[in-house]
């Protein structure tokens, strides 16, 4: 799954996602996920991709990707902002 903010940010995601962990959520990125998010509230766009690769074999053998996307328009009402250390 390919995620874009319309901003000219994007990241690809492999499997089948992060489970949520309220240990970790809130205080880091998950693995695929943004570091920094939208940059101001308003009316953003989403875009979600999501790419097939497909093989075959046995009398005929081959490939072929395919893919599938949605954009929306995202509302963000409100930006937080965390302070961590280094």
């Amino acid at each position: 799954m390919k995620w874009s903010l319309g901003d000219g940010q994007s990241t690809t995601c492999d499997g089948v996602g992060t489970k949520y962990d309220p240990q970790r959520d809130g205080w880091s990125a998950p693995p695929c996920g943004f570091k920094a998010g939208w940059k101001q509230s308003g009316t953003q766009t989403l875009t979600a991709t999501y790419v097939w690769e497909i093989t075959w074999s046995g009398s005929d053998t081959g490939s072929a990707t395919q893919s599938l996307s949605s954009t929306e328009q995202v509302t963000v009402g409100e930006l937080q902002s965390v302070a961590t250390t280094s």
